[in-house]
């Protein structure tokens, strides 16, 4: 029995561990049990690969198309388009703007007087064309009697000078008879006996005794007017107006290209003002062939900024366009142009400008009553919108697209965009 009892301690007992595994179970001792145990197995199998990423692709485009579905979701609806033509108002005005010298005040503008002395002279062939026939000399002769008895002598007695110039009378000369001391005389016309120059004899060239006893026949005076035939030319009114007028042209040119010169970029200038005289070193009527004109020119004209003239007078018109509602502002750069341009001779200003000055001003819709407007014309039809805006104040026509006819504009006013359109011309 003791024997028995002895077999049967606990460490004389054995342990079994059975474990369960794939076609059966597994019978261990505690030796083998606590021995690491050596499995043989397949290693583990790895996913298909490209059955992997199509799910992941087609899982990455339902996402995808779970967002784009609902942001485009929003512009799938109906956008509305209302198109606003605002008010606007042409102003214009004509202003004169003072161009002075020194520093320029409201109204006017600094400028610079630019002036000078001008002179040039030309030569030029008289034009005129003459003829001169020949003429004789005339004269006088006077006819002494020393006798105490009358005498006469005919016409058409010839006598002749020291230089052998032979004159003719013209008429009968009676000669009273002397009354001694004093002889008789008389005084008849005559005239040289051949035409041209050499008949314009001098005084008492001709004093000799003649016609009878006691006759003595003298020329107290020289005979004139005697001339030889010829041509000639002479200075005609027409030559020194031509002449000047030329000069003239050619002053101006000249101090044009000086004035340009002397002009800036970004410059105007008033038109130049010239003062002209001329001479002539030969008079109307004079027998030359060329005389000499000389012409000489007092010019002057104004510089000024055309962006001085510009800033000013957009000045002065937005000053009476403030008569406006202050809704409105200016859309564009104002025109100017320029009516007049006048260079004064006295006072402050140099010159002056008058300009018409146009600019555009449109009514201006702040982000309020652009939202104000969405809200009038949502859940509306077209006609509805349109005569809810044409009572806007500010709106001079308006347009609404998006919708068809008979259709209402979305109550959501995030799909309602208004844009305004402005015309500046």
């Amino acid at each position: 029995m003791d024997e028995e009892k002895k077999e049967l301690e606990p460490e004389d007992v054995e342990t079994i561990h059975i474990f369960p595994v794939e076609g059966g179970l597994l019978i261990l001792c505690d030796e083998e049990v606590n021995k690491p145990p050596v499995v043989e197995s397949d290693p583990p199998k790895r996913p298909n690969d490209i059955g992997f990423y199509v799910w992941v692709c087609v899982c990455a485009l339902l996402t995808l198309y779970i967002m784009l579905g609902a942001i485009f979701s929003s512009y799938l609806l109906p956008t509305v388009t209302i198109t606003i033509i605002p008010e606007s108002q042409r102003v214009s005005e004509e202003q004169t703007i003072q161009i002075v010298a020194g520093s320029p005040k409201q109204g006017q503008i600094e400028g610079q007087l630019f002036t000078r002395t001008l002179s040039e002279s030309k030569d030029i062939q008289a034009s005129g064309r003459g003829h001169q026939n020949a003429a004789f000399a005339t004269g006088s002769i006077t006819f002494y009697n020393g006798l105490l008895a009358a005498q006469s002598v005919p016409q058409g007695t010839t006598l002749t000078g020291v230089d052998n110039v032979q004159v003719v009378t013209l008429e009968d000369a009676s000669i009273p008879p002397a009354a001694p001391p004093v002889e008789g005389e008389t005084t008849i016309a005559a005239r040289a006996v051949s035409m041209g120059t050499a008949g314009n004899i001098s005084a008492k060239d001709i004093n000799e005794g003649c016609c009878g006893q006691g006759i003595l026949a003298v020329n107290l005076t020289a005979f004139s007017g005697g001339v030889d035939t010829r041509d000639f030319h002479f200075v005609t009114a027409s030559d020194i107006a031509s002449s000047s007028a030329d000069l003239s042209r050619s002053l101006g040119t000249s101090f044009l290209q000086m004035l340009t010169a002397n002009t800036q970029k970004g410059d105007n200038t008033t038109p130049p003002i010239c003062v002209f005289s001329t001479r002539s070193n030969h008079n109307v009527g004079d027998e030359v062939n060329s005389a000499v004109v000389t012409a000489q020119a007092g010019c002057k004209s104004v510089l000024y900024s055309q962006y001085a003239l510009q800033t000013q007078a957009e000045t002065l018109l937005a000053l009476k366009a403030k008569d406006l509602d202050s809704h409105y502002t200016s859309l564009n750069t104002q025109q100017v142009q320029v009516l007049s341009q006048v260079v004064r001779e006295k006072g402050i200003a140099i010159a002056s400008v008058t300009a018409k000055t146009t600019g555009i001003w449109g009514y201006q819709f702040s982000k309020g009553e652009e939202n104000h407007m969405k809200n009038l014309v949502a859940g509306k039809t077209i006609s509805e919108g349109l005569n809810l805006l044409l009572h806007v104040k500010g709106v001079e026509k308006a347009e609404i697209t998006g919708v068809q006819n008979g259709e209402s504009i979305p109550n959501d006013i995030t799909h309602i965009r208004v844009t305004f359109l402005y015309f500046t011309i």
